[in-house]
């Protein structure tokens, strides 16, 4: 009896490197493994992103809106001082 040779794709396990594609934001150079983590990095405020800053009087942190400042100012500012 004759051995039959398989054509089956099956038979042969083909090892397939898989080239890595690295997502660079256009406005910092910041490097990422995928394209989720660098539109999660362009909708954050990152200064690469957004237009100019604008600080918090209180503790200095910056933010890039005045209306979230201001809301950050009067409401959950740890170092604003207390209202008599």
């Amino acid at each position: 009896m004759l051995k039959q040779e398989s054509n089956d794709i099956n038979d042969k396990k083909v090892k397939v490197k898989q080239e890595k594609i690295i997502y660079t934001c256009k406005n910092c150079d910041k490097k990422f493994p995928n394209e989720y983590k660098l539109n999660r990095h362009l909708n954050r405020k990152y200064p690469c992103n957004r237009g100019d800053q604008t600080q918090c009087k209180y503790c200095k942190n910056f933010f890039y809106d005045s209306s979230t400042r201001k809301r950050h100012e009067e409401s959950s500012c740890d170092k604003r001082p207390l209202k008599k």
